[in-house]
């Protein structure tokens, strides 16, 4: 049982670990940014691959997902659109034209999210591309599979490097996900043993190259930017590596980390409205901001969980589907 505990632990630390880096992605800019960007969202595709299990049939697995996703995704869609409109009725801004607007940018997704729902674009990618994923698990020879993902890749590539064709809900950025995901399921046993110096010398290259040559390796997937050939990828999976390692070393001793995995989805949400909204412009120290960010984050993902605990007996079916979906 305590070996299955800890399991289970380091997977929660390695979210908890990845979703600090997403935050301070989304604050501090400048090389900083540019070089946490290599790696934070793939951190999320190929960990996904990492995990996945063929146990259950395509059938089941589309709805758990879908469960698991979509939920949350409509809740905190509906939130936000409130806010916008009550943010338009009070500065007088509304009108059918923004109304009209809003809802447009809602239905497409993708690119067109900015401000509180930037990150949502995230949440269509990962589910769309792990369907494509387990499809070609489940129903597709291993050969057929390398055909498929070279010729994403491919695909992604000259996307990224010629066109970055605007999509609804960046389903064209499933071109470059679903092979991160793919990759993390072949390497599901090795990653985690990657040498680590190895790893941490890919890692500060990266940053030097990002510092002399911006764009070079620019990797932001939301805007379809898949970074330099074949090169971004082997970067997230060292990243990957070096975040696996970290987090099985803070097994039951850290209960930020812990609680940022057990909430990674819920706090993936709600941090962009703490940036902007809530935190503001009142804090211009970027490190400074990360902490208060995370103090924030930490303290409602907290409220939740021990909410859940001294009431899941009264609650126990909502609160069930509650935890499932974040």
């Amino acid at each position: 049982m305590e070996t299955n505990n800890k399991n289970i632990q380091w997977i929660t630390n390695t979210k908890g670990i990845a979703m600090l880096f997403v935050i301070t992605g989304h604050i501090v800019g400048g090389v900083v940014t540019s070089t946490i960007f290599l790696f934070h969202m793939p951190f999320f595709f190929i960990l996904s691959g990492m995990l996945y299990s063929n146990k259950n049939t395509f059938r089941k697995y589309f709805s758990h997902k879908a469960l698991k996703f979509f939920i949350p995704y409509i809740v905190f869609t509906l939130i936000f659109i409130s806010f916008e409109f009550i943010k338009l009725i009070d500065t007088g801004n509304f009108s059918l034209v923004s109304m009209r607007d809003i809802t447009y940018k809602n239905i497409y997704g993708g690119p067109l999210l900015s401000g509180w729902q930037s990150v949502f674009w995230f949440i269509p990618v990962f589910f769309i591309s792990q369907q494509i994923f387990s499809f070609l698990i489940s129903k597709t020879s291993r050969i057929s599979q390398y055909v498929v993902i070279t010729s994403m890749l491919i695909l992604a590539y000259l996307d990224s490097y010629f066109f970055r064709v605007s999509t609804p809900f960046d389903t064209a950025v499933c071109l470059f996900a679903v092979p991160l995901i793919w990759f993390g399921y072949m390497l599901r046993n090795k990653i985690a043993n990657f040498n680590s110096l190895l790893c941490i010398s890919i890692l500060l290259f990266s940053v030097l190259t990002n510092y002399l040559y911006p764009s070079t390796l620019k990797l932001d997937m939301k805007y379809s930017f898949f970074g330099f050939p074949i090169v971004g990828i082997i970067i997230s999976l060292c990243a990957t590596s070096l975040i696996i390692k970290i987090s099985k070393t803070t097994y039951s001793c850290n209960d930020l980390i812990s609680v940022f995995g057990e909430r990674s989805m819920l706090i993936m949400y709600i941090h962009q409205y703490i940036i902007i909204s809530i935190i503001g412009n009142s804090i211009k120290t970027p490190e400074f901001k990360v902490a208060i960010t995370i103090a924030i984050c930490y303290l409602f993902a907290k409220g939740i969980k021990c909410y859940e605990a001294s009431n899941f007996e009264k609650n126990k079916i909502i609160l069930t589907l509650i935890k499932k979906a974040f």
